[in-house]
């Protein structure tokens, strides 16, 4: 009976002395956790903007334009689902990539390679072995992870933004492409122009085959076959009674009509 008085009693003290180190040091420890929490932002931000860079490297100089689309597209469809998640589902969801990539350095799979070495140099084994597939994973997998931290440093209703965007890539994928025909294009004209072959007549090469269009107009208009790529584009080329010139390029077919102005 008198152990359990005491025992009551040394309970009541040290809750006591708890309460009035609390009391004591409220300021210190609101302001530690504060401090513990800007640091936890910071920690989110960094690898953030890490992964952003990551994932542009891919977006640049790996994947294929095509690739990069479709996958964008399963990016912002897990983006809405990690909107939508519970906070017990998403607690599971992002232990799986701690799991999965205890250091955030292990989402580049060449982090270990020099800068200057190019990515086909056969040095790089480990990222030159990697097939379409895994390189789609890996760059999904960074992007999913962009999305967890932006749902992690966020507060609810959540809005997360990792820069995905269709619309905008559609377009300036296009405008990339229609920058790579023209330029093609171009080096079609000028092995003409070098060869001494009149701007109306047919050049043929290994790379490009020149055909001019029976169109009634003040300009030239030439049919080019890009064959290393099976496409098509009409050069459209007017000079002006004071000797200027003008040069335009429209996207083809093997029909040899003219569609779409590239520039």
């Amino acid at each position: 009976m008198e152990l359990g008085i005491v025992l009551t009693i040394c309970v009541f003290i040290f809750t006591i002395i708890i309460y009035l180190i609390r009391s004591y040091y409220k300021d210190e420890i609101t302001s530690l956790k504060r401090l513990s929490k800007l640091d936890q932002q910071s920690i989110y931000n960094s690898h953030f903007i890490y992964l952003g860079v990551l994932r542009r490297e891919y977006a640049n100089n790996i994947l294929k334009p095509e690739t990069l689309l479709n996958l964008d597209r399963k990016a912002q469809q897990y983006e809405k689902k990690v909107e939508k998640m519970s906070d017990s589902d998403f607690n599971i969801e992002i232990a799986f990539f701690w799991k999965e990539y205890p250091q955030i350095a292990d989402f580049d799979v060449i982090n270990e390679c020099p800068h200057y070495m190019r990515y086909k140099d056969d040095l790089m084994s480990d990222f030159v072995s990697m097939d379409e597939h895994d390189k789609s994973q890996s760059y999904l997998n960074i992007v999913k992870y962009m999305v967890l931290i932006d749902r992690e440093r966020s507060y609810p209703p959540f809005n997360i933004d990792t820069g995905t965007n269709i619309e905008l890539l559609m377009e300036t994928q296009r405008k990339y492409d229609n920058q790579r025909l023209v330029k093609l294009g171009f080096e079609a004209v000028k092995r003409r122009l070098e060869s001494e072959v009149s701007v109306m007549s047919a050049y043929e090469d290994n790379e490009y085959d020149m055909h001019p269009l029976p169109i009634t107009s003040p300009s030239c208009y030439t049919w080019i076959h890009i064959k290393n790529t099976d496409e098509y584009v009409v050069h459209d080329f007017f000079r002006s009674d004071e000797g200027e010139e003008f040069n335009s390029f429209y996207r083809s077919n093997i029909n040899q009509e003219t569609l779409d102005l590239l520039i």
